[in-house]
């Protein structure tokens, strides 16, 4: 499956043409071994290109190098760059969105993170929400809040994947904070034990992520059953007597 991008801003059809026929470039991108000829004034499209190409040995030959991305994800951008389109293959979105966040092609980005934002799944709500934290980019901020917002709906469902297991602390305190989560708190509890017994978080930690469950909302078969017998509470029955 596939994904049509088409939000860019396209170049004149005679730059267009040009390019396509690597007629008067005045700049070479090499990645991964692949030399992508361009115009410099394209490229300065990009924050990031148009620094390198400022750079006094760029200036010179004309020639940057690039690392930490791929091949297939520069040329990408480098089409969409010149036309304002490019055709993605879903499992290549998220790569790609990385690879325009470090490029700085600011609209490639927001269209992304709109398409990646419409295709939440309880499979990828998560590692996405870690993605958009991560690139901290404003652009990436909508994607970030939907990303929350579904984990929070779909709880039942996130708690089942291995990223749950894998957030961090400040991540899962995020997540279960203010009441947000649309499940009960014996879920919210045994999700996050679950979590614990995965992550083996320290003391602290734990009891930073147990203050946020609601221990007098819970059944008191539960509490009884489930709470007073699990080891991993039992150095924090004061937290549980108090929530």
């Amino acid at each position: 499956a596939a994904v049509e991008l088409s939000a860019g801003e396209p170049q004149p059809e005679r730059q267009i043409a040009l390019w396509r026929a690597s007629t008067f470039c005045d700049a070479t991108v090499v990645v991964e071994g692949r030399s992508f000829a361009a115009h410099r004034l394209v490229l300065a499209s990009s924050d990031f290109m148009s620094s390198c190409l400022q750079s006094s040995m760029a200036e010179q030959t004309g020639r940057v190098e690039l690392h930490d991305i791929s091949a297939s994800s520069f040329e990408l951008v480098l089409e969409y760059l010149y036309t304002g389109k490019a055709r993605v293959a879903v499992r290549s979105l998220v790569q790609l969105l990385e690879a325009a966040a470090m490029l700085q092609v600011q609209p490639l980005v927001a269209e992304l993170a709109k398409v990646l934002g419409a295709g939440l799944a309880g499979d990828n709500c998560l590692d996405l929400w870690a993605t958009a934290a991560r690139l901290g980019l404003p652009a990436v901020k909508p994607l970030k809040a939907a990303c929350l917002k579904f984990a929070c709906e779909s709880f039942a469902d996130v708690v089942s994947t291995t990223s749950f297991l894998s957030l961090s602390c400040p991540q899962l305190e995020c997540l279960i904070r203010g009441r947000r989560v649309h499940a009960s708190e014996e879920t919210v509890f045994a999700a996050v034990i679950k979590w614990a017994r995965a992550a083996q978080p320290s003391p602290g930690e734990l009891s930073a992520i147990l203050q946020h469950i609601h221990f007098r909302d819970m059944r008191p078969s539960f509490v009884s059953s489930e709470v007073l017998t699990e080891p991993l509470v039992a150095e924090h029955m004061q937290l549980v007597a108090k929530r």
